[in-house]
């Protein structure tokens, strides 16, 4: 009889994984865009990255899990949970006064309507599209004069 050697897939991910940091330890030369390149590989694996793999790319590469978690924020192509799409809604000084806020809830309440795992939804601080306030943005696409009302159709087109 043959014994059946299917390679569990968690166990392929961590093997993956070790290659990435292998090949970074082995070869990178610690800019910030040689992390950015491991980190991208690593999302490519598990689809986001794991916040246990923040830790040991962190300790491995020579730098703070602080460093990798704001870069994870700084770069919108990283991900630090398995959703599909980001919304960053504004809540800036004019988002803020024509119902960011509320704009927010909205998001959120469409989100989680939609489930938990499908949309990231952050506010930020200021979408730099203040004239067309207040704003929203999904992935890269830019929404403007956003009302609450129109969150939830805005994020069904996703």
């Amino acid at each position: 009889m043959s014994e059946d050697r299917r390679e569990n897939p968690q166990d392929k991910q961590e093997t993956e994984f070790q290659e990435i940091l292998g090949y970074y330890e082995a070869n990178g030369d610690g800019s910030q865009d040689t992390l950015v390149s491991a980190l991208r590989e690593i999302q490519d694996v598990y689809g986001f990255i794991p916040p246990e793999k923040i830790q040991e790319t962190g300790r491995r590469m020579g730098v703070k899990e602080g460093l990798i978690e704001k870069l994870i924020k700084l770069y919108p192509s990283l991900k630090a949970a398995p959703y599909k799409h980001r919304v960053r809604v504004c809540i800036g000084p004019n988002c803020g006064k024509k119902g960011g806020p509320s704009i927010l809830e909205a998001a959120k309440k469409a989100a989680a309507d939609r489930g938990g795992s499908y949309f990231e939804v952050t506010s930020s601080g200021c979408l730099k599209h203040c004239p067309t306030s207040p704003n929203m943005m999904v992935d890269n696409d830019v929404y403007n004069h956003v009302k609450p009302e129109n969150v939830a159709s805005i994020l069904g087109k996703y």
